[in-house]
């Protein structure tokens, strides 16, 4: 039998703030930081593991030019959040019914660090396929077949994207898109 559960980070796990990230590095809006398409460009190199965290502080920098390397680090640390409130519920209800639980997300090494210390369970779970070290971004399927291989397919995978809820159920997948707790509570519960 499969006992493991597949569940992203972002907007699942933990909240994304965009809106700070784009207030510490002075944009007027979060639509302008979003529009962005260099930091967003360099922001897809980090994630696959194309370039290092400290290169990507170097790109940053020749687009803020009067921003210190410590003041970007901690602007893009920022759109990492706090832990969603019934996460913590739901990840100790699948560890109590032997079920292991692994991060499957699309993230880079310097959030990845900061997204581990806003997780409050993160002692139980059982493992992680992050994008930065497999090289794909979810939905491109090498990422699915790299979590296959490590830990086979999952009984559940839980993602708030669309394309990523998709790519995974055209592997047979069982996925819930993530909407509200109360609603993953229940499928929780099912499981």
């Amino acid at each position: 039998m499969n006992n493991t559960i597949a569940l992203d980070i972002g907007r699942v796990c933990v909240h994304l703030n965009y809106e700070l990230c784009a207030q510490k590095l002075g944009f007027s809006s979060t639509q302008e930081l979003l529009n962005c398409h260099e930091i967003w460009r360099q922001n897809n190199l980090l994630e696959t593991g194309k370039i290092s965290t400290a290169d990507f502080i170097t790109q940053l920098q020749n687009i803020f030019p009067s921003k210190t390397a410590l003041e970007l680090r901690e602007a893009w640390q920022a759109i990492i959040g706090p832990q969603i409130q019934g996460i913590q519920k739901v990840v100790a209800s699948f560890i109590d019914k032997k079920l292991r639980v692994v991060l499957l997300s699309n993230t880079s090494q310097l959030h990845f660090a900061h997204i581990k210390k806003q997780l409050s369970f993160y002692q139980n779970i059982h493992g992680a396929v992050l994008s930065y070290e497999v090289g794909y971004m979810k939905p491109h399927s090498a990422i699915y077949e790299y979590f296959e291989e490590k830990y086979s397919r999952p009984l559940l995978f839980i993602d708030d994207k669309e394309e990523n809820i998709h790519a995974a159920q055209e592997r047979g997948w069982e996925c819930y898109q993530m909407g509200n707790m109360h609603e993953l509570q229940r499928i929780c519960e099912a499981v």
